[in-house]
């Protein structure tokens, strides 16, 4: 596909697999107290993210921390401004981690603490940002089912981490919450980083 830039799409852009995620995504949505009724919209749009120009400096790091109390504790260098950012960070965490929205925190931008994550500016931040906890979140994932495995004594293929609870076929499961603690008690720490660096880019101008 060809941008009205005249710019060459060479990935995907599944805007239409998109629209029908939203439309499945409606489905779990409770239903609206009796006597209201519920109307869905959908607006699609595409946007540039990063600043571009061709730099090289798109780039941003994640970490991800979970606590004895079964808290994921995300912290990236992107500052909300009112732009929405922490909520889409962590959503983006609890979907890769499989740790419930409500149990995760976007703690402060702090320079001691927080990973650098660049500037906050040319709708980066979710890109960037986001991509950074993907990772991240992806290893943190894979070491706290392996500790659940081990306590299953299950293959740690079997075993995943739904609404709170480790889980495997065989239908022993643990709590989120006790494993954290349980994991905390034998000094083991689940907590994970990784630096994004977003795929290089061109000029508005550049067609190729």
């Amino acid at each position: 596909s060809v941008t009205c830039a005249g710019q060459i799409l060479r990935d995907s852009v599944p805007l239409k697999r998109t629209i029908a995620l939203a439309h499945e995504a409606v489905h779990d949505v409770p239903p609206p107290s009796k006597g209201w009724k519920r109307g869905v919209g959908v607006a699609c749009s595409y946007k540039n993210v990063g600043v571009g120009l061709g730099l090289h400096m798109d780039s941003g790091g994640a970490a991800v921390d979970l606590t004895p109390e079964g808290r994921l504790v995300v912290r990236i260098g992107g500052v909300d401004l009112g732009q929405g950012s922490d909520t889409t960070i962590a959503q983006i965490a609890a979907q890769t981690t499989g740790v419930p929205f409500g149990s995760i925190e976007v703690g402060p931008v702090d320079v001691f603490t927080a990973p650098d994550g660049g500037v906050t500016s040319a709708s980066r931040t979710t890109y960037v940002s986001g991509n950074a906890v993907v990772h991240a979140g992806k290893k943190l994932r894979a070491a706290m089912i392996e500790y659940a495995a081990r306590r299953l004594n299950a293959d740690p293929a079997s075993v995943e981490l739904k609404n709170g609870r480790f889980s495997n076929a065989t239908g022993r499961s643990i709590a989120l919450r006790d494993l954290a603690a349980q994991a905390a008690a034998e000094d083991v720490r689940f907590a994970e980083t990784h630096h994004y660096d977003s795929p290089p880019t061109f000029e508005l101008w550049h067609h190729g």
